[in-house]
């Protein structure tokens, strides 16, 4: 009985290894279906320099101003503060990531914001084509502008942001169509809207995270993934 009883469980959990095979398990927000390209859930000890987690700066250290805080988190113990009231100085650090050449892959982030009245253009988060904060190869860029949600030179949704919440931004990126499909908290956005076009042989593409001198921005970002394949709900 104990030997049938071994043999069942090993045959379920066959089964569901198989069918698991080739998928990704997101741990926090989401899925995705090809493999991750980039993942960072900011896990670390409160007050850990962001660079010491893996980012790298251009140009100035941010210090304290772009680092791990364990007072505001969309899953787990932690996320990354974008301190814009502390000074008024510009911090950028990027992550890389390897590009695609064709099909298409999708962006995952969490973000919350203090403030929807006095804020200029922030980066939520943007996509270059090089590591050297050159606005030429910017390839892709999402910002919360007041309280709408925007892009290079374009408005996706108004009205749409709350201060101390948690939104969850996705944009699915098709590197054949050059183009791309915006979803905020599940809601779909700017179907098959234009973007800046990848250059198809870069490797490896950037992701910023930025703190602007003029924007005076409180925010927090999580769990970030980047995977290879369609925005999965």
């Amino acid at each position: 009985m104990v030997r049938k009883l071994l043999l069942s469980l090993l045959i379920l959990c066959f089964n569901f290894n198989l069918a698991l095979a080739g998928q990704i398990i997101f741990l926090r927000g989401g899925g995705g279906g090809g493999g991750y390209l980039l993942q960072d859930e900011f896990e670390a000890a409160d007050g850990t320099n962001i660079t010491a987690h893996g980012w790298t700066a251009i140009g100035t250290d941010p210090g304290d101003y772009i680092e791990i805080d364990t007072a505001q988190k969309n899953g787990g113990s932690s996320s990354v503060l974008i301190d814009g009231n502390a000074n008024a100085t510009e911090y950028i650090v990027y992550k890389s990531f390897t590009q695609q050449t064709s099909g298409k892959f999708t962006v995952s982030v969490y973000f919350r914001t203090t403030d929807v009245t006095t804020v200029n253009q922030i980066p939520i988060f943007i996509i270059h084509a090089s590591n050297d904060d050159n606005n030429a190869n910017r390839v892709a860029a999402f910002y919360q502008e007041t309280n709408d949600l925007s892009t290079i030179g374009a408005t996706l949704a108004n009205d749409v942001f709350a201060i101390n919440t948690w939104y969850h931004l996705e944009v699915e990126f098709n590197m054949d169509t050059n183009k791309y499909d915006v979803w905020l908290n599940s809601t779909e956005y700017n179907n098959s809207g234009n973007y800046w076009a990848f250059e198809q042989n870069v490797d490896p593409a950037y992701i910023y995270l930025q703190k602007r001198p003029v924007s005076l921005w409180d925010g927090w970002v999580d769990d970030l993934y980047i995977y290879s394949g369609a925005r999965i709900p």
